[in-house]
């Protein structure tokens, strides 16, 4: 959790897969505060600095949210799936 002056400005949730694969399935900050999503990537990347692997999620289509993710230096990318009942 990212706390300034005991206000709450990003959080991020997730969890390990494995032993060797971290998930992060939430990362919200104020987008208002330049840095503060770099910061807690890395807080979180260091917490998880016994893993292998951080899984970070798809960039849903979006820009600037693909430009931020690549930035990260990813190791590849894995193929996705979408399920449905037919």
């Amino acid at each position: 959790m990212l706390r300034i002056l005991g206000q709450v400005e990003g959080y991020t949730f997730g969890e390990r897969f494995n032993t060797e694969t971290a998930n992060i399935l939430v990362e919200k900050t104020n987008v208002e505060i330049p840095g503060a999503a770099q910061f807690r990537f890395r807080d979180i990347a260091i917490t998880l600095a016994d893993c292998t692997y951080i899984n970070v999620g798809d960039d849903l289509g979006l820009r600037n949210l693909r430009r931020v993710k690549l930035s990260y230096r990813p190791l590849g990318y894995v193929e996705k799936f979408c399920l449905r009942r037919v």
